[in-house]
């Protein structure tokens, strides 16, 4: 089923290693030596980074307004990242999975109560593959 629950963060489920070069935009945030979060190289002094990464929004500091529909059901998205495996472990290199964007419906079905306005809800439930 779809992933929304908070505890389940920082996952990347039944995906495998990628090629090593096959994504050169894809970065690794460390902190006194352990991954901090993942981000993503868009210029060449900037890396956009996943939320949890983010400081206290203040004057200085805003999210970027996006206008963007991800709303088609079934449209296939290419997951990424370091995050713990099933087994519980964090990967070595980073791991890759393909997944689907499900329906809010059926989102809101599998994980009633929790789902906002502000998720997109993607998996796949027949290979069991996720990002949390």
């Amino acid at each position: 089923p779809p992933s929304a629950q908070a505890e389940e963060q920082n996952k990347v489920l039944h995906g495998g290693p990628c090629e090593q070069t096959s994504h050169p935009y894809q970065a690794a945030l460390y902190t006194s030596g352990h991954l901090l979060c993942g981000g993503v190289l868009i210029h060449p002094l900037w890396v956009l980074t996943a939320a949890h990464c983010k400081k206290p929004f203040s004057e200085h500091i805003q999210p970027l307004a996006l206008e963007r529909d991800c709303s088609a059901n079934h449209t296939s998205c290419h997951i990424l990242g370091w995050g713990k495996m099933a087994d519980g472990e964090y990967p070595n290199t980073i791991q890759c999975a393909y997944i689907h964007l499900v329906s809010r419906e059926e989102c809101d079905h599998a994980y009633p109560g929790q789902i906002t306005q502000n998720m997109v809800c993607a998996g796949d439930e027949k290979h069991g593959k996720d990002s949390c």
